[in-house]
């Protein structure tokens, strides 16, 4: 048996890979710094838009964090003087565990890292428009936009309305969850182009943030749309013959999203057992109100859930939804400010909101360009139909799946004014745990 010579490198070989490397390094750090261009970017756009709150000399109301900070009272108190929060509170309902009050995570590290947020360094409020820009900029990124449209979409993402208005409710937790979704879905696409590493650990990343706000309304919406991009991607690798490829990026998106599950498991089992003593868990004792007397009446518990009425109660109708595209097609809110006037001689709060939900601090409207350029950009996929690449394939597979996606919300959104969600609602796993259908638009 022969023993095999050592490979041995001449000067000309060695002078000719160091150009290369030097030229792949140059690339990098180009690439890498471009990047953190549009990063800080989005943390200034964030610190003007919200330069009120610079130094803590403004804060915004938010009625659902006031009655928060009241009902935690009792255990903030608790924890000022032993160091530690108690297991249980008083403070809250009839009582309950203090981890499901703190959102504190147990366990999820990248959660408590806080990449998404420049590992902490973009403090609250800031950060719930910073995480929107940066994962959605990273999503159109995957899909091949350019920087600076990337970017504007990124911006757009941002500052939708809802976003907004949940915000200035309290709604934290949600419009957090909101904001790192798109990066879930940044990984499903990498994978989709072979970018394997990369795209595993954006989908196991932004899947753990998007768990770890504690927010699963918003995971479980989340996790519907990733699985019918998925859906899409197996059904575009199968009619290209390509089984490997669909195997070979199931198995990682499988093995992240599993990640993603493990890191928060504690949390899930704490809420999942909690859930069953709520009236999230349902009741043995269900109201005989009949469904016709007043609506504040009725029983809002089920023998395995919400009731339905309750948990459909914030549907947003057909014709609301023309909200997407024309903010005020409902008027404005149900305190909306009408500025000075010669009636009241001063700034009035009047409700100009005449749509069918019970009250709303403004509309889901996502924005004319952007809606205008959603219908552009499925005409421009069908006019290059019989381009033949991968850049079509992808623009094509995107296409499909953003229609699919945008038709999904928009059932889910209706609640009580689509029967397919009475169905849904009886059939899809700990879908009747939800309620106000509308937060999946």
């Amino acid at each position: 048996m022969s023993i095999p010579k050592a490979v041995h490198w001449n000067t000309s070989q060695i002078s000719e890979i160091r150009p290369h490397c030097m030229n792949l390094n140059k690339n990098f750090l180009k690439q890498a710094g471009l990047f953190l261009l549009f990063v800080f970017g989005f943390w200034a756009i964030s610190a003007v838009y919200l330069s009120p709150a610079i130094g803590g000399e403004k804060v915004l109301r938010q009625g659902d964090m006031q009655q928060s900070r009241l009902m935690r009272a009792e255990m903030d108190s608790f924890k000022a003087r032993y160091g530690e929060y108690p297991g249980w509170t008083d403070g809250l309902f009839s009582g309950m565990p203090t981890n499901m009050v703190t959102g504190i995570p147990t366990g999820n590290m990248v959660y408590k890292s806080g990449v998404a947020e420049l590992f902490h360094l973009v403090k609250t409020p800031f950060n719930f428009l910073f995480v929107a820009m940066l994962s959605m900029f990273i999503l159109l990124l995957s899909s091949g936009v350019n920087r600076w449209l990337a970017a504007a979409g990124g911006i757009g993402y941002a500052f939708m309305t809802f976003s907004i208005t949940s915000y200035e409710a309290g709604h934290i937790t949600k419009v957090l969850a909101m904001g790192v979704a798109p990066g879930m879905l940044a990984g499903m696409v990498y994978l989709s182009r072979k970018y394997y590493l990369l795209g595993t650990a954006l989908l196991g990343v932004f899947f753990t943030l998007t768990l770890g706000y504690f927010h699963y309304q918003i995971a479980y919406y989340a996790g519907i749309v990733v699985g019918i991009y998925i859906l899409f991607e197996v059904v575009g690798s199968l009619l290209n013959k390509d089984i490997k490829h669909a195997l070979l990026a199931g198995g990682l998106a499988v093995l992240s999203l599993t990640a993603g599950v493990m890191t928060n498991l504690g949390k899930i089992i704490d809420t999942q057992e909690y859930a069953k003593a709520t009236m999230r868990g349902g009741s043995e004792v269900v109201s005989e109100v009949p469904k016709n007397g007043p609506r504040e009446n009725n029983s809002q518990v089920a023998s395995k859930g919400l009731d339905k009425e309750y948990a459909f109660a914030w549907s947003y109708s057909p014709v609301e939804s023309f909200t997407l595209l024309i903010p005020r097609f409902v008027g404005g809110s149900s305190g909306e400010s009408i500025g000075e006037n010669e009636i009241t001689n001063d700034d009035s709060r009047l409700p100009l909101y005449f749509g069918e939900l019970r009250f709303t601090s403004g509309p889901v409207y996502i924005g004319a360009v952007f809606i205008c350029l959603f219908i552009l950009g499925i005409v421009t996929v069908i006019v290059l139909g019989k381009t033949d690449s991968q850049k079509y394939r992808l623009a094509k597979t995107i296409m499909w799946f953003s229609i699919a996606a945008t038709a999904v919300s928009l059932i889910l959104a209706f609640g009580r004014f689509f029967s397919l969600n009475n169905f849904l609602f009886d059939v899809l796993p700990y879908y009747n745990k939800f309620r106000t259908p509308m937060m999946a638009l």
